[in-house]
C-alpha cells in the first residue's frame, strides 16, 4: 500500500475495532464511529464514506442506520495515515447500538507478502488476511503494518493451500520483513480412458459420453482414448503404435474385458461407458478425494523428436503402494477421411505414444505377463520425482500442431491413478 507523509516522516496507523455497547428500543441502529490517537484523544482529522456517501463529519458521531443490512465504512485516505483496514461492513440488529473505534499507532514497518507453486513459479492473485481480516491487496503485495505488534498473516486462493497456513510477524519500526507461502493445489484431474475401434458399433456414443461427461464436471479432466485390435485389426489409430495400446489393455487384464467400448475413470471400469451421467458421478465422487501427488507435465519438440517431461510432487504418504507413471503424447484432434463400419471419422485424445521401462519401450508383453508400458519407481512423501522420454512420432501421420503432453502415476494392486496432469491442447 503506497501512502503520503508528513514532512516529520511519521506514518500513522488505524486499527479497526468493533464492540457492542448495549441496545436501543427502535426500529433501526445506532453506529457510533469514533477515532483515537495513541493516547486515547480523538482525532478529529479523520473522515469517511458509508455506504457510498462521504460525511462531513469529525469523529465521533452517531449515525442512525437500517438494521438487517449490511453497511460499509470506508476511511478517506488521509496523507500521512495508513490504515489497516481501509473499510470494514457490518450488519446491525434492530435496536442495537454499536460502536467503532479506529485506532492509530505512529511507527510502522513493511511486509512484503508472496507465494510460490512447487516449481518456485510465483503465484499472483492470492488474498492477504491480517489476523483473520482481509486486505486490499493481493500477493504478491506490499503492506504497511504498526511496528511493536504481533500480527497473523494468512492466505487464501480458490484452489489452492498454503505452507505454513500462516505467519506471525512483529515487525520493528522502519523495518521491512517478508513472508513467503509455499502454495500447493488442492483440486485433482480425473482420468477417463476410453478403449474404442473403428468398426465397434457402440463406441462412438462411447465417446460421446465420455465428452459430456467432460464438459459437465466439477473439476479438470483427462479423456484418453485407446483404439484395439477388434472388430477390425486394421484400425489405422490401433496400428500406428500396436504396443502402447495392447500393453494399456493387458494392464487391465486383456480379454477379460470381452467387449468394446469400455471406459475407465481413474483406473475402475464403469458400468455403461455409453452413459454421460454415470461417468460424470464416477469422476465426482474422485473430485472429492484429499490430493496425494501434484503432477505438471511439459513437451519439447527438437526436429524429429519431442521430449516429454513429467514433474511430481508427493503430498500423502504413498508407502506401501507400488507405484507406476504412465506418460507420453496424444493427439487432440485426428480426422480421418475413411472411418471404420460405425460411420465415425473424427476422434479426440488418441494416445499416440506412452513411456516404458527405464524410459524405453520394448516390445509388448504376454497378456499373461507383467506390462511394459509405464516405469515402477518409488518415492517418499514431501519428495519430488523426474522423468524424461523423447519420441519421435511420424509426422506423415500425427498433426504436431494437436499434439500434447499428458502424464498420470497409478497404484499396481488397485489400479488406482492417484493423480494426472496434462499440457493444453495444441502441442509442443
Amino acid at each position: 500500500m503506497r501512502v503520503s507523509r508528513w514532512l516529520s516522516f511519521i506514518p500513522l496507523f488505524f486499527l479497526l475495532q468493533v464492540t457492542f455497547c448495549g441496545q436501543q428500543e427502535l426500529d433501526t441502529a445506532l453506529l457510533t464511529i469514533e477515532a483515537l490517537d495513541g493516547d486515547g484523544a480523538h482525532l478529529s482529522e479523520a473522515r469517511f464514506v458509508v455506504d457510498g456517501a462521504p460525511l462531513d463529519l469529525a469523529p465521533p458521531f452517531d449515525l442512525e442506520l437500517d438494521p438487517w443490512v449490511s453497511h460499509r465504512v470506508d476511511v478517506v485516505p488521509l496523507e500521512g495515515w495508513v490504515f489497516l483496514p481501509s473499510y470494514f461492513n457490518v450488519v446491525l440488529e434492530p435496536g442495537s447500538i454499536r460502536t467503532v473505534t479506529f485506532q492509530f499507532n505512529s511507527l510502522i514497518g513493511v511486509l512484503n507478502v508472496g507465494a510460490h507453486d512447487l516449481w518456485d513459479v510465483s503465484l499472483e492473485g492470492p488474498e492477504v488476511y491480517i489476523d483473520g481480516v482481509l486486505q486490499d491487496v493481493t500477493a504478491p503485495g506490499r503492506i504497511e503494518l504498526p511496528a511493536g505488534i504481533l500480527f497473523q498473516v494468512s492466505l487464501a486462493w480458490e484452489g489452492w493451500e498454503f505452507d505454513p497456513d500462516h505467519f506471525e510477524i512483529e515487525l520493528g519500526a522502519e523495518s521491512e520483513e517478508g513472508a513467503d507461502f509455499l502454495g500447493i493445489p488442492t483440486a485433482r484431474v480425473v482420468v477417463a480412458e476410453d478403449f474404442s475401434n473403428i468398426d465397434c458399433n457402440g463406441c462412438p456414443e462411447a465417446e460421446e459420453a465420455v465428452w459430456e461427461a467432460v464438459g459437465e464436471a466439477a473439476g479438470e479432466m483427462l479423456p484418453l482414448s485407446f483404439h484395439l485390435f477388434w472388430p477390425s485389426s486394421q484400425d489405422p489409430l490401433y496400428t500406428y503404435t500396436r504396443e502402447v495400446n495392447n500393453e494399456r489393455w493387458f494392464y487391465y487384464g486383456g480379454y477379460a474385458f470381452g467387449t468394446l467400448p469400455n471406459v475407465f475413470v481413474d483406473g475402475s471400469v464403469v458400468t455403461d461407458p455409453q452413459d454421460s451421467a454415470i461417468i460424470l458421478e464416477e469422476a465426482d465422487e474422485r473430485f472429492q478425494l484429499t490430493r496425494k501427488v501434484v503432477l505438471k507435465v511439459e513437451s519439447e519438440r527438437d526436429g524429429g523428436e519431442v521430449t516429454v517431461r513429467a514433474d511430481g510432487y508427493v503430498v500423502s504418504d504413498l508407502s506401501g503402494l507400488d507405484l507406476r507413471i504412465f506418460y507420453g503424447l496424444a493427439e487432440a484432434n485426428v480426422h480421418l477421411e475413411n472411418g471404420g463400419s460405425n460411420g465415425q471419422t473424427h476422434f479426440q485424445n488418441v494416445v499416440r505414444h506412452m513411456n516404458g521401462e527405464d524410459g524405453e519401450f520394448p516390445p509388448y508383453s504376454d497378456p499373461n505377463g507383467q506390462s511394459d508400458l509405464g516405469e515402477p519407481f518409488t518415492t517418499s512423501q514431501h519428495s519430488y520425482f523426474t522423468f524424461s522420454t523423447s519420441f519421435a512420432p511420424d509426422f506423415e501421420i500425427v498433426d504436431a500442431e494437436q499434439l500434447f503432453a499428458f502424464v498420470f502415476v497409478q497404484a499396481e494392486g488397485s489400479l488406482e491413478i492417484l493423480d494426472a496432469a496434462q499440457e493444453t491442447h495444441g502441442g509442443p
